[in-house]
């Protein structure tokens, strides 16, 4: 009996698994077609003009929003965020501009969109902690030297 309550169990964590993949290929199938319309140059990424025109096109931009469950100001966070993030690893490569240097690849925002369904667990927290920390450290350092400059 034991056994079969299990088994049944297992089966059921299965079938929840294989309907969330199933949901996710869906959502990046719907998006593969969305970005298709948004990135008219090809790249596999939208850039700062390309992210306006979806912006300012508010059927594409409600059927963005409406796949990803993401609000607008959601939508604008994350672009500025995986843009920003971009931009910094890529800074100094090239002669790209700064509004070329502003662009979203597809991947990242796929990629973000399948590790934001997992919950933060301690480890990650405790890494954003360590961090903020790191960083606050570094600005109480900079202000010191800055007060002691104009001392």
């Amino acid at each position: 009996s034991d056994n079969m309550i299990s088994a049944s169990s297992a089966a059921t964590e299965e079938d929840k698994k294989k309907d969330r993949d199933d949901e996710y290929y869906r959502l990046v199938a719907r998006l593969n077609a969305l970005f298709r319309e948004i990135d008219r140059d090809e790249s596999g990424c939208i850039n700062e003009c390309e992210w306006r025109e979806l912006c300012q096109d508010p059927t594409l931009f409600a059927e963005l929003s409406n796949a990803t469950s993401y609000s607008a100001k959601d939508l604008h966070d994350l672009f500025r965020c995986l843009a920003a993030s971009k931009a910094n690893i890529d800074d100094g490569v090239g002669e790209a501009s700064g509004e070329d240097m502003n662009i979203m690849y597809f991947d990242d925002f796929i990629e973000h969109l399948k590790i934001t369904a997992d919950p933060a667990d301690k480890r990650c927290v405790l890494q954003v902690m360590a961090k903020l920390q790191s960083l606050e450290t570094k600005l109480e350092k900079q202000m010191q030297e800055l007060w002691r400059a104009f001392a």
